[in-house]
């Protein structure tokens, strides 16, 4: 077996594709399936991972703007009640739900999300021809159907619904948190990006023109042939590495073709790459505008991973504080496919939590999240509000939706206590607190407060914000969880 290049390794490793120095291409043709659009699914337990007593599990199917459905399994706690904030999940990059995403989706859900793992288009239970291709902009559309059924879902609050991406689908992740505001939080967990990879080879060892140009080519000369025989010819992925391999190499081989994590309707398993499938990774670069994400970002990656430098790249782009940046020490790329002992299930669970609201199942306030403690530069506020006449119904509709969207949903909102006098009902006063200046500065930039905003400002004759100081700051207004 040939040696394989470091620089170029990486990429082979996740198309199979030998248009790079140091690669080879040992495909073979397959044939597109006849008849995919009716889905034939699995129902016995057939994942990588045991089964959890925690939770129920069963298949559900959804269909994205492209008319292409997708099988997903959905996992829901056992003791769950009411509205549940939701998570979708998908990823590696060429594996399939029963592999890492489902791990991922099972584990958030024993701690009390609704959560689907989902095959991408043209691969695993889900439809779309030819098989085994990759697209930029149909596997972002993938995230936001997702996130289209999660928000119609009866048990699913749409305002809580989170998404999770890991390797390939990490790059995939921001860039559907950069187009679609209905996502609250984003986990990117040992992230690729796909494009860049793509484009520029590893480390962007080949970032040039000719290099680019020579791929086109070759890519552009196999679709003819792909046309004129009717055939898609695939690669063979993660052969079994040569002892000088580079170690994520074996790594890679060690998930997909060994018993811990390789699963039949896997690409990276065995099934192979479409040939030409990252033609188009080549000119659409999918993080182009992660740096407009306003919602919150959470990167994860391994210490000792190989493919550290994309999150650490992607982070410095990103912009507001609510992003994250954690690396797992001593972690490979692969620890964070499967390794329990690596993946910090209870991190991600802490930031999907203050993200999505999580309510606690307390029977005093069942509709509020868990609230962050009063700081010194908290703050007391009255919002002394006059309101029209003519417009005094529809301002009170959208009073209460902010009051009860913020109380739910940001843990640094303690109180949104609202009077009105008897004597003139048009006149409103609000009673706010703030745990710090930061979360009302959070407050303020987020969405439900903009449509509140832009909402009533024709409907307000005068407002007076009366910041105030506690006279006994121990008596604390009992309308928060503490």
């Amino acid at each position: 077996m040939k040696t394989t290049n470091l620089k170029t390794a990486a990429v082979a490793a996740l198309f199979g594709i030998g248009l790079f120095a140091g690669c080879t291409d040992s495909a073979t043709n397959q044939k597109t399936s006849d008849n995919m659009k009716t889905l034939n699914l699995t129902q016995e337990w057939d994942k990588t991972f045991p089964q959890s007593d925690k939770v129920n599990h069963g298949k559900v199917t959804f269909t994205n703007r492209y008319g292409i459905t997708l099988a997903a399994d959905m996992y829901v706690p056992k003791d769950a009640s009411g509205k549940l904030p939701a998570i979708a999940v998908c990823g590696p990059f060429g594996a399939v739900k029963e592999q890492a995403a489902g791990l991922y989706a099972q584990a958030l859900a024993e701690r009390g999300f609704l959560t689907i793992a989902f095959d991408p288009s043209f691969t695993g239970e889900s439809s779309g021809e030819p098989r085994s291709v990759a697209s930029p902009d149909i596997n972002t559309e993938d995230f936001s159907a997702a996130v289209d059924y999660l928000a119609t879902h009866p048990d699913v609050d749409a305002e809580r619904i989170g998404i999770v991406g890991i390797c390939g689908w990490g790059g995939f992740a921001i860039n559907a948190a950069a187009g679609d505001t209905r996502i609250k939080a984003t986990v990117a967990s040992t992230m690729y990006d796909i494009s860049r990879c793509s484009a520029n080879g590893y480390y962007d060892a080949n970032d040039n023109a000719d290099a680019r140009y020579e791929m086109r080519r070759q890519l552009s000369a196999q679709r003819t042939e792909d046309y004129r025989t009717g055939t898609y010819p695939r690669t063979v992925m993660n052969p079994e590495p040569a002892d000088d391999a580079p170690q994520f190499m074996k790594d890679y081989y060690d998930y997909y073709k060994t018993e811990r994590g390789y699963h039949p309707r896997s690409i990276n398993s065995g099934l192979g790459w479409n040939k030409t499938s990252n033609l188009a990774f080549l000119n659409a670069p999918i993080l182009a505008y992660s740096d407009e994400i306003r919602s919150a970002v959470l990167l994860v990656h391994g210490e000792k991973a190989h493919s550290r430098y994309f999150s650490e790249d992607a982070f410095k782009k990103l912009k507001g504080d609510n992003k994250e940046l954690m690396i797992v020490p001593g972690a490979n790329h692969t620890d964070l496919y499967d390794n329990l002992d690596m993946i910090p299930f209870d991190k991600i669970d802490m930031f999907f939590k203050k993200y999505l609201g999580k309510c606690l199942n307390l029977d005093k306030q069942p509709g509020m999240c868990a609230k962050e403690p009063m700081t010194a530069d908290g703050i007391v506020r009255l919002s002394k509000i006059e309101v029209y006449p003519q417009h005094l119904e529809e301002y009170m509709k959208y009073a209460t939706e902010v009051g009860e969207v913020s109380l739910r949903t940001e843990p640094g909102v303690l109180t949104m206590y609202a009077v009105s006098e008897k004597e003139n009902p048009c006149k409103v006063t609000i009673l706010e607190t703030y745990a710090s200046r930061e979360s009302y500065e959070k407050h303020i930039a987020s969405e439900h407060f903009r449509k509140y905003k832009q909402g009533t400002l024709h409907m307000v004759k005068s407002l007076v914000l009366a910041d105030q100081t506690p006279l006994n700051p121990e008596n604390r207004i009992n309308n928060f969880i503490q």
